[in-house]
């Protein structure tokens, strides 16, 4: 079976890895407090790809309450 995720570089104690279906995973540890904070960022819309409309859905997904 294929590894569940494969490191790739560390910078400045942020980690990046990188999961089999290409999904980017970039943990930054700030241990001062006992939260956590997920931010989500999404590339689409600059590089030409196979389908079309991706933009529009995830802006619709993103913006249901």
């Amino acid at each position: 079976p294929p590894k569940p995720f494969t490191f790739v570089t560390e910078v400045e104690g942020m980690r990046e890895y990188s999961l089999p279906n290409g999904l980017k995973v970039v943990l930054v540890p700030d241990l001062s407090k006992p939260t956590v904070t997920v931010n989500l960022t999404i590339l689409v819309g600059s590089r030409p790809v196979a389908s079309t409309g991706a933009s529009c859905s995830i802006g619709l997904f993103v913006r249901k309450p």
